[in-house]
């Protein structure tokens, strides 16, 4: 996180950990899965005005899935909504065939929002 506020001192970067101790203790999960959404909203989001951000959430959900969600501010509102496995992205599609291997019945979701605001979603099932 550091990082980024350096490479972009002008953006707002928030970290919501929503994981309670025992949750952090319990799951293994390797961190690079989670390098290519602050990638990709660092190449492509638009993170040099005072307003723009990345908004970071990580929780684990009822049904026992880990939850990362990233919002980050755009220069333009586009109306394209997709899946992972209908996109032709080399690098997450790569990190949707290592969940494929080490998660099954993950996913990877990304989506414009209103307000030119990008949604990337990583949902582990860790069952």
């Amino acid at each position: 996180m550091e990082l980024i506020q350096y490479l972009k001192p002008n953006a707002n970067i928030e970290l919501k950990n929503m994981l309670s101790m025992e949750q952090k203790r319990r799951l293994r999960i390797k961190p690079t899965l989670f390098f290519p959404f602050v990638e990709n909203a660092l190449k492509h989001g638009s993170l040099n005005d005072k307003e723009s951000f990345i908004n970071i959430t990580l929780k684990e959900t009822e049904d026992r899935q880990l939850s990362y969600c990233l919002v980050n501010s755009t220069e333009h509102q586009d109306d394209n909504r997709f899946k992972l496995k209908n996109s032709g992205q080399f690098g997450l599609q790569a990190l949707q065939d290592l969940l494929d291997a080490y998660y099954p019945n993950s996913n990877i979701e990304h989506r414009t929002l209103p307000n030119k605001q990008y949604l990337s979603k990583l949902t582990l099932n860790l069952n």
